[in-house]
């Protein structure tokens, strides 16, 4: 009998084998790099919920056909926790489309969260959205785009197809070559300042006691004493992108202020 159930650990292998039947491109070289994302975001996350699970359809035969990623959210707003599930990696096997991908936004919509906040979606997602309920905020979805890979992205973006993928993971050692002259040779688009004051690393204790010195008021904001976040704060993170907290300690009449940083002179981002 077909229908929605938990995402479980099992399932990791059968969705990354799915992702590239519902979507044209990824950020993850190969099915080995998407085993090991889908594994990060849905099964070891600090902060996984069991109450808030991902969710997958299955169809008549018991073929895993549809996956809702759900990432749950201890937030705060104007003073009162808020609990939030944010949707991602919404997908559906093109021979499943239509009830399958229904089913999956229902039940994600009927759980016990809050609030449910999504921050991207293609158009299809947004009809759905709209049509169960869900609100469209258009101020909010306005984005832009600056590629920190020029090269890469752009052959992303146009690649079509498993054997475009393949041949540009192949071919990563000449795109990032080319990256790397183009940053050298073009001039950056923001300039690259001195900051004023100096710079200290900060101990998660301070971050949490002064967070909401930062917020402005009546925002939407993660809990900063959420034990979860913290430990994402102290916890060592991997190469290549060591997350540090440094703090800017300027002069007056300039505010003090903090910002999550990469290994010194780097510049990372999704591309």
């Amino acid at each position: 009998m077909s229908g929605v159930r938990p995402f479980r650990a099992a399932d990791v292998p059968v969705v990354a084998a799915l992702r590239p039947t519902a979507f044209r491109t990824s950020l993850q070289d190969g099915p080995a790099a998407l085993t090991a994302y889908f594994n990060q975001m849905f099964v070891h996350l600090p902060w996984r919920d069991d109450a808030l699970p991902s969710l997958v359809y299955e169809d008549g035969m018991g073929r895993v056909r549809g996956f809702l990623g759900v990432i749950p959210r201890r937030m705060r707003w104007r003073g009162t926790d808020v609990r939030v599930a944010v949707p991602t990696q919404f997908m559906v096997h093109p021979e499943s489309r239509g009830v399958a991908g229904v089913q999956l936004m229902r039940q994600f919509l009927e759980g016990p969260q809050d609030l449910s906040l999504s921050d991207r979606g293609n158009e299809g997602a947004r009809r759905l959205w709209e049509r169960l309920g869900g609100r469209t905020s258009l101020l909010y979805s306005l984005f832009w785009t600056r590629p920190l890979r020029p090269t890469r992205y752009a052959i992303v973006r146009h690649a079509h197809g498993r054997l475009a993928g393949k041949a540009i993971a192949a071919a990563r050692p000449l795109w990032d070559l080319l990256d790397a002259a183009v940053a050298i040779l073009k001039e950056p688009a923001i300039p690259a300042r001195a900051p004023i004051g100096r710079t200290e690393p900060l101990p998660v204790e301070w971050i949490v006691s002064h967070f909401h010195e930062f917020m402005p008021p009546g925002t939407l904001h993660r809990n900063p004493e959420d034990r979860r976040v913290q430990g994402v704060l102290a916890r060592p993170s991997p190469p290549p992108s060591p997350l540090r907290t440094t703090g800017v300690l300027t002069p007056p009449p300039h505010a003090p202020g903090v910002r999550p940083a990469g290994p010194r002179g780097s510049r990372h981002g999704d591309s």
